[in-house]
């Protein structure tokens, strides 16, 4: 058997929420696992495929080609390895003691990995990047993809143990108060989670082909953080309105709490149609196409497409509340929200999504100092 990278299904990892408090979630996790379980270190970058059969190439895992001369950094270890197949992330490296998941996740996302430019030099300097293998699918010629993880994990450590190519961090656990402790661990120092893995677990279960398929072999249990934010304004597409829901999106808000303003923070895509009408609902009787910009603080030019179609009036009285769920706290440097740019650096979310409706008043939103205080405690652990 060969693998083709054009016909390999990556696996990928079921998403299970669990409180990091109720200790029956931790045990219901070893029990699929039958008592044992892979705790893997989840790391925020780009999933990577790498294959040294011939010579280095380089994919993402939707299978997009990636020149190695945009990682420079990397090209000594990539010719060292093994003849084989890995898949893994590709990630800032550490660099200094503190390093956060922000900036493991902004070294990546600053690199062009198609096309290499005059920068690459420099970026390879300041921001290094790393690759952290958690599987090896083909190695020498030997297709590991139909063994246990346990076996192949083995195999990992003894193959892949260069200065920016290494097996991502696991450990062995066997108590689900081990397992619930390394999440609150995880969790408080601001990691990006973790995936727990079944030691007996396969790749693949097809003879014939490597299909990594997704089940509860692979747990992921990822940080995820919540927000109460104000409505202050709906979009609408033109695909949405065919299918006759009231709204698709919506502009969220942190309240100042010292300028007694709103400060834009993300556009929500709303999740369902029934989700869309309770929203608008909400709304219906305090909406105009005219902007509240005496109580919003928006940027001097909000891009096209990012207009809001309506907008609430008097959103201090009138914005209903909801809890939106995150990934994390971003910081780009390049955004056309407001939320924190009075104190210097404009915050955002990455991957937002919708929870619930709350019963609160618009002014006891999420305040921007409070996102302020949580990036700076993030930073700072």
């Amino acid at each position: 058997m060969v693998i083709t990278i054009d016909e390999l299904k990556v696996k990928k990892p079921q998403e299970r929420k669990i409180s990091v408090d109720n200790n029956d979630d931790f045990t219901a996790v070893l029990e699929l696992h039958q008592g044992r379980t892979f705790v893997e270190r989840k790391y925020d970058g780009y999933g990577i495929i790498v294959d040294t059969r011939d010579d280095v190439q380089l994919y993402s895992l939707s299978k997009s080609r990636w020149n190695p001369a945009c990682v420079p950094e990397l090209q000594q270890d990539l010719d060292n390895l093994p003849r084989g197949v890995y898949i893994g992330e590709i990630v800032g490296k550490e660099t200094h003691p503190g390093f956060t998941h922000q900036e493991e996740f902004g070294a990546v996302t600053a690199r062009n990995l198609v096309q290499p430019n005059e920068r690459i030099q420099q970026l390879a300097a300041e921001h290094p990047l790393e690759i952290r293998v958690y599987d090896v699918l083909e190695l020498e010629g030997r297709v590991l993809a139909h063994t246990p993880r346990e076996y192949v994990r083995s195999i990992l450590e003894e193959t892949v143990h260069y200065d920016s190519i290494l097996p991502v961090e696991q450990r062995d656990v066997q108590r689900a108060e081990q397992l619930q402790e390394l999440t609150r661990r995880c969790f408080a120092a601001g990691k990006e989670g973790f995936v727990v893995k079944n030691p007996q677990a396969r790749y693949s279960s097809s003879a014939t082909e490597v299909r990594g398929e997704r089940n509860d072999d692979w747990l992921k249990i990822k940080r995820a953080v919540t927000f109460d934010l104000a409505v202050v304004g709906l979009y609408q597409t033109e695909a949405r309105q065919r299918q006759g829901w009231p709204c698709s999106n919506a502009l969220l808000c942190t309240y100042n709490d010292e300028s007694g303003l709103f400060e834009t923070m993300v556009k929500l895509t709303i999740p369902s149609r029934a989700v869309a009408e309770e929203m608008y609902e909400k709304v219906r009787k305090n909406i105009s196409e005219k902007i509240n910009d005496t109580v919003v603080t928006y940027t001097e030019r909000i891009p096209a497409g990012k207009v809001p179609l309506l907008y609430v009036v008097n959103p201090l009285q009138n914005a209903p509340v909801i809890e939106v769920g995150a990934m994390q706290v971003t910081a780009p440097q390049d955004s056309w929200h407001s939320c924190g740019r009075t104190y210097g650096q404009v915050h955002s979310l990455r991957h937002p999504v919708f929870a619930r409706f709350r019963e609160k008043l618009p002014v006891e939103a999420t305040t921007t100092r409070q996102i302020v205080e949580y990036v700076g405690n993030e930073i700072n652990l």
